[in-house]
This record gives C-alpha cells, sequence and structure tokens, in this order.
C-alpha cells in the first residue's frame, strides 16, 4: 500500500515564553536585546521541592523567578525558614542566567 502525499498549509499555535517576571517583587524582566550592545538582564531560576519517601516528593517541585541577588536571597529565607508542613527536608536550586531572549517568532508581532 502507497502513501499519497500533497502539499498543505498548516497553522502551529503553540505557547511561547514572551515575558519573565519576578515571583518576589513583580518587576517584569526584560528580554535581552538581539542587536548589539546588547543589555543583559540578569535573572535567577529557582527550583524549591522536597525528597522526602512517597510519590509527593514528584510533585512538590516548584519554579520561580528573581529578578535580582536580593529577591533571590529574599526568596530563599522565607522558604527556608517558613514552616514544613509535615515535610522532613526541603531542597532549593538556584540558577543564575545572563540573559533571556525573546523567541524570534514573536519579535515583531502586537
Amino acid at each position: 500500500m502507497s502513501d499519497i502525499y500533497q502539499e498543505k498549509r498548516q497553522t502551529v499555535i503553540r505557547d511561547v515564553v514572551v515575558g519573565k517576571k519576578c515571583d518576589i517583587c513583580f518587576k517584569d524582566i526584560p528580554p535581552t536585546s538581539r542587536s548589539f550592545p546588547r543589555t543583559n538582564h540578569p535573572y535567577f531560576d529557582i527550583t524549591t521541592h522536597h525528597s522526602d519517601w512517597g510519590n509527593d516528593s514528584c510533585d512538590s517541585y516548584e519554579h520561580f523567578h528573581a529578578c535580582s541577588p536580593a529577591c533571590a536571597l529574599k526568596f530563599a529565607t522565607e522558604y527556608l525558614n517558613d514552616d514544613f508542613d509535615g515535610s522532613h527536608s526541603r531542597e532549593i536550586e538556584i540558577k543564575h542566567h545572563s540573559a533571556w531572549f525573546m523567541p524570534e517568532d514573536v519579535i515583531g508581532d502586537d
């Protein structure tokens, strides 16, 4: 049996990141310009979870953004000093990023 092909136009709709916002102070984290000279806007990705025994540990992962070292430190301090809600462990991972870019396929779209 042979397949028959025909060229068709197809529209794909997908979610793309068009902005980032600090989860601590709620300021927008602007994207880095693709043109030179580039102005970088560093930010932090923060991931939290616990590693207690059981299936709920994989459901405990949460992701946040911070716009500055001060916001990242404030978040970490509050997270680690907060009540553990019955959990026996807490883990936090903070990654520094020097920039983020708007996807090319949404630049110029209104």
